[in-house]
């Protein structure tokens, strides 16, 4: 129904720049700490002495370089789930936004299409005068335009709270929005100058028309 709006690969850069700084700088760290090992050894007076200092040097080396290392995989493990978070929500929200374009087409929603594809099409074969009159006259069509706008009342929540992917909606939704305004244009503007308070219950519905433009 929609398709990915961008498959490229992600810029990775700095992830790498980041392993060959901390690979650089472990390599330096272990070259100073030997060449120390080396130079307090033949620094130092007695087999017991040098032997102490150089093991003693050796372990708080070890301390430090293990120390170093968790900090680095805690880091690097952080970032992955990190991504690994950011993935599963951009997945949910492209389900939650597949499963709202599947519910027009549901047959819970037949009623809807079938009054507004009528109405579509009946549209160019009465006077407006006449149309507005049949929908104000038919208790279902009313019923099938506030459900309509209800579904798209829920689509721009969705998209405020950030739970749903705007492509994925706009790709099936906005020619639909579009379709909708024109089929029902000259009862809007009937319903704008006679109920105000009715019409404003659409308000949602022109908001994406608006925004998919």
């Amino acid at each position: 129904m929609a398709s990915d709006s961008d498959n490229s690969t992600p810029f990775r850069m700095p992830e790498i720049v980041i392993r060959v700084t901390f690979q650089i700088a472990v390599a330096i760290w272990l070259l100073a700490s030997i060449g120390l090992c080396i130079y307090l050894y033949f620094q130092s007076t007695g087999r017991f002495t040098k032997l102490f200092q150089v093991t003693q040097l050796f372990f708080i080396t070890i301390g430090f370089g293990a120390t170093a290392l968790a900090v680095y995989i805690q880091s690097v493990t952080s970032k992955r789930l990190l991504q690994l978070q950011l993935q599963e929500r951009e997945a949910g929200k492209k389900k939650y936004s597949l499963d709202m374009l599947r519910h027009w087409d549901g047959p819970d929603f037949k009623q809807e299409r079938d009054a507004y594809r009528h109405m579509r099409l009946h549209k160019s074969q009465v006077s407006n005068d006449d149309f507005i009159r049949e929908i104000d006259c038919d208790a279902v069509q009313k019923n099938a335009i506030l459900n309509i706008a209800n579904l798209f009342e829920d689509v721009q929540l969705a998209l405020a709270c950030d739970i749903a992917d705007e492509a994925v909606l706009a790709s099936g939704f906005a020619p639909l929005v579009s379709s909708i305004n024109w089929t029902y244009s000259v009862w809007f503007d009937h319903l704008k100058s006679t109920d105000h308070r009715y019409y404003d219950q659409f308000q949602p519905f022109f908001n994406l028309l608006e925004r998919w433009k």
